[in-house]
């Protein structure tokens, strides 16, 4: 049962996300694709720790302490749940902390999802080889890199998926909220 459940929450990342980000990165003509996929990139990211917190996101939940809402978060939490993703798991929390996982949430996300554009000196490439790095006051995420760092997130929550009591519930409430 819990491999059926995997799958399914799988396959939901996969087809939503993987699949389209691969279709978009076929072309490579480096004229816009890196907005697209940086920003199915962050909403997988708000997607990836709401299944290992076990919420879902519904619009007139209360405001408040992420943490101690059960099942359900709304406005204003989004910050608090991209930010404790990348300072929290691997391979992010080596490249994040606190301040910026905090820019990069204003100055990326926020920015790519709500004006197609990345402010404050944040530029997305591909042709470094690191996940972010700073050169000269500018802050470059590499959207390939990111990505991969997902992937290396996934197959390392496969694992503690399997091994973990508590993973295991937040998915299948997770899971049984979206059906």
């Amino acid at each position: 049962v819990l491999a059926e459940i995997f799958d399914v929450f799988k396959n939901r990342i996969q087809y939503r996300y993987l699949d389209p980000i691969a279709r978009i990165s076929r072309g490579d003509t480096y004229l816009g694709e890196g907005f697209s996929i940086v920003s199915l990139i962050c909403s997988m990211i708000e997607a990836l720790q709401t299944a290992r917190d076990g919420k879902v996101y519904f619009k007139a939940a209360p405001r408040g302490n992420y943490e101690n809402q059960f099942e359900l978060y709304g406005d204003g939490c989004s910050r608090f749940i991209f930010t404790k993703f990348l300072n929290g798991q691997h391979p992010f929390k080596q490249y994040f902390n606190d301040g910026l996982s905090d820019d990069f949430y204003a100055n990326v996300r926020c920015s790519i999802l709500h004006e197609a554009m990345v402010r404050n000196g944040w530029r997305i490439r591909v042709d470094t080889n690191v996940m972010i790095s700073m050169m000269g006051g500018i802050k470059i995420v590499n959207r390939d890199l990111l990505l991969e760092g997902l992937n290396d997130y996934l197959k390392s929550y496969e694992t503690q998926f399997f091994k973990c009591v508590n993973l295991q519930n937040n998915l299948i409430s997770k899971i049984n909220l979206i059906s």
